[in-house]
C-alpha cells in the first residue's frame, strides 16, 4: 500500500532549513567515494598485501572527510 504524503510533510522533504539532507547527501557521498577508493587498493592488491604510501594517504583522507561529515550532521 502506497502512502501519500501530506502537503506540509512533501513541502519539509523539499524546503530543509536546516540543510540536513544536503548534510546526510554529502556524507553518503563521501562513504561512497571511501568504498571506491577501497576497492580499487582491493582490485590492485587482490586484498593481500598492506595499504602503502600513497593509497593509505588516499584511503585516510577519505575516511577522515567522512568522519567530518557525519560530526556536522545535526541529530
Amino acid at each position: 500500500m502506497i502512502k501519500h504524503r501530506s502537503p506540509s510533510r512533501s513541502y519539509q522533504a523539499v524546503h530543509d532549513s536546516e540543510g540536513r539532507r544536503q548534510q546526510i547527501a554529502q556524507f553518503e557521498a563521501s562513504l561512497a567515494a571511501l568504498r571506491k577508493e577501497l576497492n580499487l587498493w582491493w582490485d590492485r592488491t587482490a586484498g593481500l598485501e598492506p595499504c602503502q604510501g600513497p593509497q593509505l594517504l588516499s584511503v585516510r583522507a577519505k575516511v577522515r572527510e567522512s568522519a567530518a561529515l557525519e560530526r556536522g550532521i545535526e541529530r
